[in-house]
């Protein structure tokens, strides 16, 4: 392959990356939209996380969250007090816990996941099998590729403080997107306000076309 043409396949890569997470911003607002619900976004990103990866201390939630340590322990209190996380030993380190996911927290969760796909289903249902396939293929590249990217390491940035407990709002939007999927193919064009990371990405993507 020529250096001509290893560029324009870079520049490809780069169209449909951008395609890819601009759009997953959107349908993470459509469906945070679609479900009406009043919980923060971030509580489903917690649960999410520890079913996701196991047990973790409250650092490596905060990392995987991208969310400040006390912004963290806010959260994980409030799950503690509905019994959806559990502190347990640390099978590593005798001293500290780790928090797990209580059964009660997984029922939780898949009932939020159900009610968040049962909301986005209209939207995909025109879709032909083609197109279908086309999204089911691409599901399964990006669900292998989030699989292998590893953990969150210690050097990842925290991001600023969300509002006190109990005034946790849509601040945490992305959390909807582990549940729901890519949506790629979403052709929504709804003139919301886009708030946090959303803002950057929508405005990134009007540039960008």
């Amino acid at each position: 392959m020529s250096s001509s043409d290893l560029s324009t396949s870079r520049r490809d890569l780069h169209a449909i990356l951008g395609d890819l997470v601009f759009s997953a911003h959107r349908l993470t607002r459509i469906a945070a939209h679609s479900t009406s619900s009043t919980e923060s976004p971030a509580i489903w990103r917690t649960l999410d996380a520890l079913n996701t990866s196991g047990p973790m201390r409250t650092g490596e939630l905060a990392r995987h969250g991208r969310v400040s340590q006390p912004t963290m322990s806010k959260i994980i209190r409030l799950l503690e007090q509905r019994g959806w996380v559990a502190r347990v030993a640390d099978p590593t380190d005798a001293r500290a816990t780790v928090l797990e996911l209580s059964e009660e927290g997984r029922a939780a969760l898949a009932t939020w996941r159900e009610t968040v796909l049962t909301a986005l289903t209209p939207r995909f249902e025109a879709l032909s099998d083609e197109q279908l396939n086309t999204l089911d293929s691409a599901a399964g590249i990006l669900a292998e590729l989030v699989s292998t990217s590893g953990p969150v390491g210690p050097g990842a940035p925290e991001v600023a403080e969300l509002p006190e407990e109990g005034e946790l709002d849509e601040s945490a939007t992305s959390g909807a997107a582990d549940a729901a999927g890519s949506g790629s193919a979403v052709q929504d064009r709804e003139a919301e306000p886009a708030t946090d990371s959303n803002s950057a990405a929508s405005a990134a993507g009007e540039a960008r076309a």
